[in-house]
């Protein structure tokens, strides 16, 4: 991913295979765990926007051709580059009558001023920060 044009235009290298920073933090883990959540799962990527993501989505449910029953949560890193992208490809190409919120709490952006920025996007594009 670092020789990817994203990757050579990050600020710092983050969320490296094997490393601490590409772990889920055991908090959130345990929330996650403890929460009402049918289904769990870390998508790794190699772009800010998952094009792929819609298909995860849809095997989490079990390949129903249409999830409009169901709710979908984003947590992540980072709220104003990847979760919003992946948040807005879900809404825009898959999930367009669904639910779909962010964890405001679970997530954080490269500054506050741009966390609130995406969640505020994100809000105009009625997808629901939690």
């Amino acid at each position: 991913y670092m020789e990817t044009y994203e990757g050579k235009h990050l600020p710092i290298p983050h969320c490296i295979r094997g490393t601490e920073g590409w772990k889920i933090n055991s908090n959130i883990l345990t929330a996650i765990i403890n929460s009402t959540a049918r289904e769990f799962k870390k998508i790794e990527k190699n772009t800010f926007g998952y094009l792929d993501i819609c298909q995860e989505v849809n095997d989490i449910v079990h390949g129903a051709v249409y999830i409009d029953e169901y709710n979908i949560t984003i947590v992540g890193f980072c709220t104003d580059i990847c979760v919003i992208s992946n948040a807005l490809i879900l809404k825009a190409g898959y999930y367009s009558n669904g639910n779909i919120y962010v964890k405001a709490d679970c997530c954080a952006g490269v500054t506050p001023e741009t966390h609130e920025a995406a969640l505020t996007v994100m809000r105009s594009c009625q997808i629901n920060i939690i």
